[in-house]
Formats: structure tokens, C-alpha cells, sequence
């Protein structure tokens, strides 16, 4: 009986201690969120950076979802120095947790990769989630056709992408379209391919030419 008693003590304290582990982790994960992404909000900061902000808020939405959300990330090394607008990459992550997770019954998984190409590198972000309806999709890309073929007025534009607001939805992918156009050129490209029922994939086309060829 003593022994029994004792299993359970031990059980239940390393379990104590486990859970406050994890809540340790997601409070420093959810303080880093906040800071950097308040902090940086209109900035170009490293991809490294960015990287991290995804992670933060992977690590915050991971102890709400528990097992039905899970991630795989490859970031090329060589690409950690390079500048990009904040808040570039975390807002696709958020939307395809946001499709995955709530919209989905299945477990979400996340795909993030970045690595260099021939003009310079790409982001990309895979979900599995419910994909997007064609008609949605196809008026999607046209907004996103349309301001790329815009002529640029550099004051103009550039008063436009300092929009404070954190990007979601569509809404949010016209809003990082604006700034990379501003930051890198008409060379900056953004495709979207979605089939409904198996997930959507947001690839970023990066000319950046701190990137060899």
C-alpha cells in the first residue's frame, strides 16, 4: 500500500511539473509573440526573425490545439540574414492554422520552407486544411494579378504598407503583396494554389539580390 502510495504521489508531482514546464515555455512563447510583433510591426527585420515569430506563435497555438495541430519547418542557414517586411510569413501561418484547425475536423499539420532559387529564394507555407473554393481562389489571385501590374508610386505605396493592422484572410495576403512589391519589385511574385479537401500552398518568390544565383 505504501508503495502504491507513494507511485501515486510521484506520479502526480511529475505531472505537476511537466504541465508547469509547458505553461513556463508557452507564457515565454506568447511574451516573445506579443514583443516582437508589436515591436516590429512596419519594420524589415532579418528572416531569422520572422522565423522566430512563426515558432512563438506555433508554440502558443500548439497548447490550444494539443495534438490536432503539428508542424514541420526547413529553413536554409543561408537565408537567416536576409531582410524581409515583418510580419510576412507569420499571417499565412496563422491563416492555414486558422483553416486547418477550426474549419477542419482532421488534424491540421503546418509546412513552412524557405530556401534559395535561381533569382533569389522562396517561402512557402503548406496546410492540409479544406482548401479554398475556385471562385474564391481565382478572385484572390486576380486582386493579387492586379496590384502587381499597378504602376508604383513609391510615396504612395509606401504609405499604404505601413498599415499597423496585422494581416489576416485575403485582406492580409494583399497587404504583404504590397509591401514585398515595395521592398523587392515587380520581380516579386506570389502564388497561390489550393484544392479543396487537401490543403492550400502560399509560395513567396523572393528576388533578393543578397542571394547568389
Amino acid at each position: 500500500m505504501k508503495r502504491n502510495i507513494h507511485l501515486t504521489f510521484t506520479t502526480k508531482l511529475v505531472t505537476m511539473i511537466c504541465l508547469f514546464h509547458i505553461a513556463a515555455i508557452s507564457a515565454v512563447s506568447y511574451l516573445n509573440y506579443q514583443r516582437y510583433s508589436r515591436q516590429v510591426t512596419g519594420q524589415t527585420i532579418a528572416l531569422q526573425d520572422e522565423i522566430q515569430i512563426c515558432l512563438d506563435y506555433l508554440s502558443i497555438m500548439q497548447l490550444r490545439y494539443e495534438d490536432k495541430l503539428t508542424y514541420h519547418m526547413e529553413i536554409d542557414p543561408t537565408l537567416y540574414h536576409c531582410q524581409i517586411p515583418s510580419l510576412s510569413v507569420q499571417p499565412l501561418v496563422e491563416n492555414a492554422i486558422k483553416h486547418g484547425c477550426e474549419k477542419s475536423r482532421n488534424a491540421a499539420h503546418i509546412e513552412i520552407l524557405a530556401r534559395p532559387e535561381s533569382a533569389g529564394y522562396l517561402i512557402q507555407v503548406t496546410d492540409n486544411g479544406p482548401g479554398i473554393l475556385p471562385e474564391k481562389l481565382r478572385q484572390i489571385n486576380e486582386q493579387i494579378c492586379t496590384i502587381s501590374a499597378l504602376p508604383k508610386n513609391p510615396a504612395h505605396d509606401r504609405h499604404n504598407a505601413e498599415d499597423t493592422t496585422p494581416p489576416q484572410g485575403s485582406i492580409g495576403l494583399i497587404n504583404i503583396c504590397k509591401r514585398l512589391l515595395l521592398k523587392f519589385g515587380e520581380d516579386t511574385r506570389i502564388n497561390i494554389a489550393s484544392d479543396c479537401g487537401r490543403g492550400t500552398t502560399v509560395i513567396l518568390h523572393i528576388p533578393d539580390k543578397q542571394i547568389g544565383g
